[in-house]
């Protein structure tokens, strides 16, 4: 069974000369978008799915594995896992009854009572 994730990576301490090294062997583990480099941080984020029942820890750390073999040494390796279908949400529902509210009482709905700081009409 596999579930859908966005992974996001922060890499910081990479030699200059492993740079392109470290986002191949970052981008074989997980399918990363566009990298940005800005002050010595390497990032990108993707989408994809962890399979086989493996947990967002076991990933992260063969993905930092990845990265510091390919850096050949340590650097500082930040992984942020978004479980994409446990996602919280909120939901907001607008009808009859919020349209004067939203629209302006000159056009509530025909007979509709204005519902403003206690005010009916």
């Amino acid at each position: 069974m596999s579930r859908a994730y966005s992974m996001s990576i922060s890499i910081e301490g990479v030699a200059n000369e492993k740079v392109t090294a470290v986002k191949a062997a970052a981008g074989k583990e997980w399918p990363f978008d566009d990298w940005f480099e800005h002050e010595g941080c390497l990032t990108a984020s993707g989408d994809g799915s962890l399979c086989g029942g493996e947990t967002e820890n076991r990933f992260s750390r063969r993905l930092a594995k990845a990265v510091f073999e390919a850096n050949g040494g340590p650097c500082q390796v930040v992984v942020d896992a978004t479980c994409l279908e446990d996602l919280p949400y909120e939901t907001y529902s607008f009808g009859e009854d919020e349209y004067g509210e939203l629209c302006g009482p000159e056009k509530r709905a025909k007979g509709a009572p204005l519902k403003r700081k206690g005010i009916e009409s």
